[in-house]
């Protein structure tokens, strides 16, 4: 059940507000008093205040303007209730955060249908804040074990390449830099058949060994050739390291090491 604050110093207008609100089947919290205002909300935690601008002491305008400078009332909505209808009046109350005006004398039906709308606007808003929330937290988890991985790779005694679904290198490991096995700011985004040093033959044969079933797939001989003109002999092996996903091709050699990630 919603919980509607009316805030108003006319004991007419909180008894015709209560009334037509109850009725409605709102939860409804009263006070006549602006200088409890605040109070009222903190404790009542209302959905929706409908707030009177001319009231004694602390008119309607300073009672909003106190409550969207608080974060813990700032996003409740607020209807004006009045009988002001200069323009000035009306544009300076959305300027301070209010959603709506409803002017006396007071159409029971209008009132109704405002505040479902207003009510909803925010229950939307709530809704998306709390899916935007929880997207931030999965985004930085995401982040956290992506950033770990890399730490973790980077730490291995082994070359690694990782390439995206299209075949283009998105991550070249610390140990295949300092091997000068590939220059990183060439090799980055390029695709890895470029990138890598084989020749045809051989990147056919490291293509066609990812591509077959994991039992069938046998070791492949492949020459390197880093950036200095030192060539190396290696072995290239593969396996599925997550089902219809992505492939792992680990080339190995008792000179440098190298692991191929080829994530679909």
């Amino acid at each position: 059940m919603n919980t509607i604050l009316i805030i108003d110093d006319s004991t007419k207008n909180l008894s015709l507000l209560c009334d037509l609100l109850t009725e409605a089947g709102y939860k409804v919290l009263s006070t006549s008093d602006s200088h409890k205002a605040i109070n009222r909300v903190k404790n009542g935690h209302p959905q929706l205040i409908l707030l009177d601008i001319i009231m004694p002491n602390i008119d309607g305008f300073e009672v909003c303007q106190q409550l969207k400078s608080d974060p813990e009332t700032q996003n409740i909505p607020i209807i004006f209730i009045t009988g002001m209808t200069e323009t000035n009046a009306q544009i300076k109350g959305f300027e301070l955060g209010a959603v709506d005006y409803i002017t006396k004398p007071i159409q029971g039906e209008e009132l109704l249908v405002r505040v479902a709308s207003h009510l909803k606007i925010h229950q939307l808003q709530q809704q998306l804040q709390e899916r935007n929330h929880q997207l931030e937290e999965q985004a930085a988890s995401l982040a956290k074990n992506h950033n770990d991985l890399l730490s973790i790779l980077n730490q291995f005694q082994v070359g690694t390449i990782i390439t995206d679904a299209d075949g283009r290198i998105i991550f070249i490991s610390e140990s295949c830099i300092t091997f000068e096995a590939l220059n990183q700011n060439k090799a980055l985004f390029q695709p890895w058949e470029d990138a890598l040093p084989f020749d045809i033959n051989e990147k056919e044969q490291l293509q066609l060994m990812m591509m077959k079933p994991a039992a069938l797939r046998t070791a492949v001989s492949l020459i390197w050739q880093n950036q200095a003109g030192q060539h190396y002999c290696l072995n290239a092996t593969s396996a599925i390291i997550r089902e219809n996903r992505s492939n792992l091709c680990s080339i190995s050699t008792t000179s440098p090491k190298f692991i191929i990630y080829a994530i679909n």
